[in-house]
């Protein structure tokens, strides 16, 4: 066994640094610019040898998404540490403003995506998973905002995770299609804000707090 475990351990450890070696590239560089080649001499390997590890570059990307990705979703609370509907919107329009700051993993993002549609994609199965354990995640929050009185009478839980979901992926890629020209962070803000009007009880309803959100600001900051 030990002898098994030692080769595994390497691996891994190659595996994470050409991770981390690629995503330091696609800040610099961007998504088309990416050369596993250049990953390679980077990491201290030979090509073959990192084709090894990743046999082509729609496996490499989809490993260095799948990281950095897992890597906020990490920092999302669960529906039992949100203290009211406010803060759901809040954290998302947050974590979309982190994302923001890295232009080349929004990118990654919106184009690991979209070649995971194909079932042949080896982002297929992570990113069908990882869609489902967002909605399923953001829709308990709803829930249990729903059970305080806090959503509108005959709001569906679900429902509002998903469209949650529509407008962050959606706003991710305008701006991917636009050359970057939308201001993701702040129109991402405001439509967030938007949805929250819609379908946040009127009794729970704080204007104040939706401005905040709205204007980009963080929730302890005066509008």
């Amino acid at each position: 066994m030990a002898s098994r475990r030692g080769p595994y351990r390497v691996g891994q450890r190659w595996r994470a640094r050409i991770v981390e070696v690629a995503a330091r590239e696609l800040a610099t560089a961007g998504y088309d610019g990416l050369v596993l080649a250049e990953v390679a001499d980077k990491a201290g390997l030979s090509a073959s040898a990192l084709q090894h590890y990743f046999p082509t570059r729609r496996h490499l990307l989809a490993a260095v998404a799948e990281q950095r990705l897992a890597a906020i979703g990490e920092t999302w609370p669960r529906a039992d540490d949100v203290q009211d509907v406010h803060e759901l919107f809040e954290n998302a329009a947050a974590a979309i403003a982190t994302m923001s700051r890295e232009p080349g993993l929004v990118e990654l993002a919106v184009r690991v995506a979209t070649d995971a549609i194909d079932p042949e994609s080896p982002a297929h199965e992570w990113a069908r998973t990882q869609y489902a354990s967002v909605v399923e995640s953001n829709a308990a929050t709803f829930a249990a905002c729903a059970a305080r009185g806090e959503l509108r009478d005959g709001v569906d839980p679900e429902l509002a995770s998903r469209a949650l979901q529509a407008v962050a992926d959606g706003l991710q890629l305008q701006w991917a299609v636009s050359g970057r020209a939308i201001d993701l962070a702040a129109t991402s803000a405001r439509a967030i804000s938007e949805l929250g009007r819609a379908i946040i009880a009127p009794a729970h309803l704080d204007e104040a707090r939706l401005a905040r959100l709205a204007a980009g600001r963080s929730a302890d900051q005066p509008a």
